[in-house]
Parts: C-alpha cells; sequence; structure tokens
C-alpha cells in the first residue's frame, strides 16, 4: 500500500515538470522556424494572365482560305492617282488642229425642180462660200461648175470626163443654154477644182428634175 502511493506521487511530480518543459520547448522551437524563415508559409502571388494576342489566319497555312486583298488608304490611293493622271497627261499628244469644213454650196438657180421648159432653156447656176475661177490652177475653197445630164455624180477624187453627158464650164461661167430632147431629164450640178476632180460633200452638188415639151 505504502508503495502503490509512493509511486503515485513520483508521477505526478514527473508530469509536472515535464508539462511546462514540452511547453518551452515548443515555444523555442517556433521561435527557430520563425527565424529561418520556416514558419507559416505566406501564399504565392497569383500568376498574371499573359495577354492572347489574335493573328490571322495565313493563307500559307490554309491553302483553303482566299487569298485578302490589301486597301490602299485613301490619301495614298489619290496620289497614285493623280500620279496617272500626271503621266497620261504628259503622254498625250496634243490635240492636231484641222481646217474648218467649207462652208459654201452650189445650187440651180434655173429651172426650178420639177419645172416644164422648152426644149432649148436657159440654166442658171447659183453659188456661195465659194469662189468660182476658170479651170487649170487647184486653189482651196475655189473651182467651176459641171452639169451632169440623165447620169449620177462622179466620186470625190476623180476627174469628171468631158462628153455629151458631162458638160464642163471651165471658163467661170454660171449661165448656159441647153437643148434636150422632149420628156423627162435629170439634171445634176457637181462642183470641181481647177483640176476638174470633184469635190467632197454634198455642198458640193444639188440636183433637179425638169420635164421637155
Amino acid at each position: 500500500m505504502l508503495t502503490l502511493s509512493y509511486h503515485r506521487r513520483n508521477h505526478n511530480i514527473h508530469r509536472r515538470i515535464h508539462r511546462p518543459l514540452s511547453v518551452l520547448l515548443v515555444a523555442v522551437m517556433a521561435l527557430l522556424l520563425g527565424g529561418c524563415g520556416l514558419g507559416v508559409r505566406k501564399p504565392l502571388a497569383t500568376p498574371t494572365a499573359i495577354p492572347t494576342l489574335a493573328f490571322p489566319e495565313s493563307n500559307a497555312l490554309n491553302p483553303n482560305s482566299e487569298a485578302t486583298p490589301t486597301t490602299l488608304p485613301a490619301q495614298d490611293a489619290g496620289h497614285g492617282n493623280t500620279a496617272a493622271s500626271e503621266s497620261t497627261e504628259a503622254s498625250t499628244p496634243e490635240a492636231t488642229a484641222t481646217p474648218e469644213a467649207a462652208t459654201g454650196r452650189v445650187f440651180f438657180v434655173e429651172p426650178a425642180d420639177h419645172a416644164v421648159v422648152p426644149r432649148t432653156f436657159t440654166v442658171v447656176m447659183g453659188v456661195e462660200g465659194l469662189e468660182v475661177q476658170p479651170a487649170g490652177e487647184v486653189v482651196p475653197g475655189a473651182g467651176h461648175m459641171h452639169i451632169l445630164i440623165d447620169t449620177d455624180f462622179i466620186p470625190a477624187g476623180e476627174v469628171i470626163p468631158s462628153d455629151e453627158h458631162h458638160l464642163h464650164f471651165g471658163d467661170g461661167s454660171l449661165e448656159a443654154e441647153l437643148t434636150l430632147e422632149p420628156g423627162e431629164h435629170v439634171l445634176r450640178l457637181q462642183f470641181a477644182d481647177g483640176a476638174h476632180r470633184a469635190l467632197e460633200g454634198e455642198q458640193y452638188r444639188d440636183e433637179i428634175t425638169v420635164t421637155v415639151e
């Protein structure tokens, strides 16, 4: 009985001594760990998200994609058009001046179209804006008359022949007497240059129809 009590008392003494020592030891270890940086770990910083750059799909990597045309800025395009315009202006030759077309004309004064005339009658020829001169010298805007009887006009540039159907007035006259068979006749007036070459243009022609009694 005495022995059991002795053991219990010793055990309580040991517990009283060891408990403060354990608390002290824990405190010392905590201080040591804190000084070495091994204490409570700080939370790691949250990594900053790296922005993702969006790049257009390359045509080389995607063969099925269509090529996207590149549009020039408006300012650059304007400069390009200006340069092209200047180049065109520089390369365009100046227009060649051409002489004004003749404004003159020839016409029958007498007889009137569809007139009834005797077998021998007078023909009067008129001219405006042209110079009538004898045949020989070729002068621009000048020439002489020809009367064509029941035959077509001579093409421009060709020489008007001289026969019973092609009457020449190379002396520069504007009046003549004609004698024709009874019936209907077509008279054509044609102006030609000094070399008897028919001139180009309707203004150098006139035509009437007469009936001879």
